[in-house]
C-alpha cells in the first residue's frame, strides 16, 4: 500500500511537468502564427500612390533613371589639392529634377543639385545643339542615369549621370 501510494504521488508530479511543457509549446506556437497572421493584416493590399508604385532604390553602386529640365551653362574649374589645373566644364542648371535622385544626393553628399556637369561627348549633335542652345526661358529636358559613383578621385568635371534622352 505505502509502494501504491509512493508510485501515485510521484507520478503525476511528473504528468503534470511534462503536460506543461506540451501546453506551453502549444501556446508558444499559437502566438507565433497570430502574429505572422495579424502582421500581414495590417499592411496596405491596394496601393493606390505612384510614388509607393514605381519607388526607387538609390545607393552609390545603382544606376537610376530619371527626368531633368534645365539649361545649359559654362563653368571654370579649378581643379587638384594645390589648384594648379583649370576647366571649363559643360553644366546643367536644373530647373526641376527627379526627386528621389536629389534626395540621394542631398542625403548622401549634402549637395542640392541646383547644377550638375553634364557629358557632351557621347550626345548626337542634334541632342547637343538642343541643350547647348537651351535657356532658362527655353529650357531642354533630359532623361539622366546616374552612374555608379567613382571613388575618391573622380576627374575635373565629373559627371555622376548618362545623357539617354533630349527632349
Amino acid at each position: 500500500m505505502v509502494d501504491n501510494l509512493l508510485q501515485n504521488s510521484i507520478k503525476p508530479p511528473f504528468l503534470k511537468w511534462k503536460n506543461s511543457i506540451i501546453i506551453f509549446l502549444l501556446i508558444l506556437f499559437g502566438i507565433i502564427i497570430w502574429y505572422f497572421l495579424s502582421k500581414n493584416q495590417y499592411e496596405p493590399k491596394n496601393i493606390t500612390s505612384v510614388e509607393s508604385v514605381d519607388q526607387k532604390i538609390i545607393d552609390w553602386d545603382t544606376e537610376n533613371e530619371g527626368s531633368f529640365t534645365g539649361f545649359y551653362t559654362k563653368r571654370k574649374d579649378v581643379y587638384g589639392e594645390e589648384n594648379t589645373g583649370s576647366f571649363t566644364c559643360d553644366d546643367f542648371v536644373l530647373l526641376k529634377k527627379d526627386e528621389v535622385i536629389a534626395k540621394y544626393f542631398k542625403e548622401k553628399y549634402n549637395w542640392d543639385l541646383n547644377e550638375i556637369s553634364i557629358d557632351l561627348s557621347k550626345v548626337n549633335l542634334t541632342d547637343k545643339n538642343r541643350i547647348i542652345n537651351s535657356t532658362k526661358d527655353s529650357p531642354a529636358n533630359l532623361v539622366l542615369k546616374k552612374k555608379i559613383e567613382p571613388g575618391k578621385g573622380a576627374p575635373a568635371c565629373y559627371s555622376f549621370f548618362e545623357i539617354l534622352e533630349v527632349k
